[in-house]
């Protein structure tokens, strides 16, 4: 099957047949499994991320119908890797599939949220009682149908019809009286669908509940019946282990939330929990966690934040996103492309970069010829043959370094008068990638070349979310189909096309991510204010923090003030929600200056918008105040007097 633009499928959802999401999917992804491979099946993981992080895609890759189809096709030459990596984590091996994996959605249309809504004629803390034993009742018959519905589906049994084959053992575990356990998987079956429709019923119709107790359970007895020893099919077991995958967690409401993680905690089951659930449903608290006590993180659960992995993975990351639009391509209805870079052209003509080192190279020339200090600098960039864009970039360079001793010497009493010849090994000393990727960007907006092309920056601009990879590929990608339609031989991109379309999907996508957001007018007045302060410091004629500042950054000590003064309240509300949507990047506990910072990275996109690099590592510091002046009335930069 070919697709006119794969990369318009952001979802897993989207994806149909399991062979175009296995042949979609990129077995990198599972790097942020490998670590973890002891806890996976007997702990609770939670993975958690901004929208489109990859949760629900990794957690398909896992159910039966998915492993299953790997397994036929595992001598494939595009499936090879994929299995030998769920291999090594114990999930398939040449017998078969040894997981069964239980996906369940928490989504709203799901009833669970409405679960909440009913009101009974109790008191209150019957009635929370009531409600969370009803929401358990809930879970155990949809975990039970979901098991038995991938067992049979690993077992070959046709569903439900062949579920008398299936003997459901009584676990050791203790489990409610109405439960029908030492029976086949069809009794247990009809009895699960039986209690789902009722409560559902109940759920829809605001019905009260009758007290003969079969519809409210006091724990999540399905996860010791669906344990592997204890569904056997023809008197075997089958697998060797079960997860329980809960997608979108998120959907759920918060008591649901704690209820549900605190039980599961607590029990200690005897299958693997996997909980998916997007960081927008966290409080301030709990979003800025890594600095708060009390944290059970790797003791009681393990917790991946998928953003954060590949952001300290940074080279792991752009080769899964390469690999993962490699993927696409094949799947691509265009004939001759068998790579995403050969869509992409990433470098501008030689006539370019020739025309910026005649003219910035004069003006440089001029500005410092007459001064004897800097004459060896001057002789060292005459010499420059290698190429048009070094020699342009370190004559910018150049006059960067120029300002910047200029500016010491300023601030310096005793240098006043004294002109030092500098030599040549001071300037190369000087003149490091920093300054040379600043000189880049100076001259990008100063001669208004393209800056924002090619694969690897691409990939920057993703701010480790694989679907904004995915979106900002979709749109290239578009263009380059449209452009090959009147070309019998396609031609790569030129970076002034891709960074023209590169602007304005950015823009659209900030849009719409903002919109949706709470308070979203004090959300783009700090977003803007962030950027606008960036690119202010960034611009400076002697690029003091070069290649530039991409951030901000709080005092460790000051969350807490951050977090309790109600008058910081919609400050920390709005910080918080940016971190939900992946617009700040988080970085907690840097230690700078001999103090502990919070830094606060925007998300690459936005540096797109305010014309910034690509680069971490530049941010300066703000206080409390600064940033809630910032929130009120956006940034004002302050007028030099001199």
């Amino acid at each position: 099957m070919r697709v006119r633009n794969p990369f318009l499928l952001l979802a897993a959802e989207q994806i149909e047949f399991d062979t175009t999401f296995l042949d979609l999917f990129e077995p990198g992804a599972l790097e942020v499994l490998q670590k973890r491979s002891d806890s996976l099946w007997n702990r609770v993981c939670i993975f958690r991320s901004s929208p489109g992080g990859g949760k629900t895609t990794l957690l398909r890759l896992f159910t039966p119908s998915a492993l299953k189809t790997l397994h036929m096709f595992r001598d494939r030459e595009n499936y090879k890797e994929l299995y030998n990596r769920l291999k090594e984590l114990n999930v398939l091996d040449e017998g078969g599939v040894r997981l069964l994996g239980v996906m369940l959605s928490c989504s709203r249309n799901r009833s669970y949220a409405g679960i909440e809504d009913l009101v009974f004629d109790e008191n209150y803390e019957q009635n929370i009682n009531k409600k969370k034993r009803l929401l358990f009742a809930l879970l155990n018959c949809r975990i039970i149908i979901s098991a038995l519905k991938g067992l049979s589906e690993l077992a070959d049994l046709n569903f439900p019809d062949e579920l008398d084959l299936v003997y459901i053992k009584s676990p050791q575990e203790d489990v409610p009286l109405h439960y029908p356990i030492n029976c086949s998987g069809l009794e247990l079956f009809n009895w699960a669908q039986k209690m789902e429709e009722e409560i559902c019923s109940i759920i829809d119709d605001l019905m009260p509940i009758d007290n003969n107790g079969k519809l409210m359970d006091s724990m999540l007895s399905s996860l010791y019946i669906i344990s592997p020893k204890n569904m056997l099919v023809n008197g075997s077991q089958i697998v060797e282990r079960a997860v329980v995958m809960f997608d979108d967690f998120n959907e759920l409401t918060p008591v649901q939330r704690e209820t549900i993680m605190r039980t599961i905690i607590s029990s200690r089951p005897p299958v693997g929990i996997w909980i998916s659930e997007r960081l927008e449903a966290l409080s301030e608290r709990e979003v800025l966690k890594d600095v708060l006590p009390g944290d059970r993180v790797g003791r009681d659960f393990e917790e991946i934040v998928l953003e954060k992995f590949w952001r300290d993975n940074p080279s792991r990351f752009e080769k899964v996103v390469l690999n993962i639009a490699n993927r696409r391509i094949k799947y691509a209805d265009v004939r001759g492309v068998s790579s995403f870079t050969e869509c992409l052209s990433d470098k501008l003509d030689n006539e370019v970069w020739l025309k910026v080192l005649t003219h910035v190279s004069k003006k440089v020339e001029e500005k410092i010829s007459k001064r004897r200090k800097y004459q060896k600098w001057l002789e060292f960039c005459k010499r420059l043959t290698n190429s048009f864009k070094n020699g342009a970039i370190t004559w910018r360079a150049l006059e960067i370094l120029v300002d910047r001793d200029s500016q010491k010497t300023l601030s310096d009493f005793s240098e006043i008068g004294v002109d030092k010849i500098l030599s040549a090994e001071e300037f190369t000393k000087q003149c490091g990638s920093d300054v040379k990727a600043a000189a880049e960007l100076f001259i990008s907006m100063e001669y208004n070349i393209p800056y924002y092309y090619g694969w690897s920056r691409i990939a920057k601009m993703s701010s480790f979310n694989i679907e904004q990879f995915i979106y900002l590929s979709a749109k290239l990608f578009e263009e380059f189909l449209s452009s090959s339609l009147i070309s019998t031989s396609p031609k790569p991109l030129t970076p002034k096309q891709q960074e023209k379309i590169l602007k304005k999907s950015v823009e659209s996508r900030l849009s719409e991510i903002i919109d949706r957001m709470p308070k979203k007018e004090n959300i783009k007045r700090f977003v803007d204010a962030i950027g606008n302060f960036a690119r202010w410091e960034t611009y400076k004629p002697n690029a003091p923090y070069s290649p530039g500042v991409t951030g901000i950054a709080i005092e460790m000590e000051d969350l807490d003030l951050l977090l309790k003064s109600p008058k910081y309240e919609d400050l920390a509300l709005t910080i918080s929600e940016c971190i939900k949507q992946n617009l700040l990047l988080p970085v907690p506990n840097h230690k700078c200056k001999g103090r502990n910072w919070m830094v606060l990275y925007l998300n690459r996109m936005l540096c797109v918008k305010y014309g910034l690099p690509l680069h971490y590592g530049g941010w300066r510091e703000k206080t409390l105040h600064e940033l809630y002046i910032w929130l009120r009335e956006g940034f004002k930069p302050k007028i030099s007097k001199r």
